[in-house]
């Protein structure tokens, strides 16, 4: 399993066994297995019908960074599936929002972010992940 260290958040797990909450430092991984591998999965909520619902679609290395460089993880409230570095974790991998501030000034990614031309039409794989979860662009 690859992870994008580049991008890293610190996370507490206070899950059911745990005598005591553990700190974690999580990243986003590549999937290993099934129709996302190789791509890092993307997560968001959607409401209707009373009852909440999840929607998931898998992104490659460079649709990630357009959809950061677009900004359209914080408009649309999207996440990312993590996982710690050289230790497994107690529960399936926690989704979560993350922010352009957690990823790594100066990182490959970063650069990747910071030189997208946003002026471009939003690329055909990330358009059609993005429906996927629901949102119309």
């Amino acid at each position: 399993m690859k992870l994008l260290t580049d991008i890293a958040i610190e996370h507490v797990y206070h899950g059911k066994g745990a005598s005591a909450p553990t700190k974690y430092v999580m990243h986003p991984f590549e999937n290993s297995t099934g129709d996302g591998k190789g791509r890092y999965e993307v997560i968001r909520d959607l409401a209707g019908d009373g009852k909440a619902k999840k929607r998931s679609a898998h992104l490659t290395k460079a649709e990630l960074s357009e959809l950061y460089a677009r900004g359209l993880h914080d408009q649309f409230g999207i996440r990312l599936r993590l996982r710690p570095a050289g230790q497994d974790y107690p529960a399936a991998p926690p989704g979560k929002r993350v922010s352009s501030r957690h990823i790594t000034p100066g990182s490959d990614f970063e650069k990747q972010v910071r030189i997208f031309d946003t002026k471009r039409p939003v690329s055909a794989g990330l358009r059609e992940q993005l429906f996927r979860l629901s949102v119309g662009i």
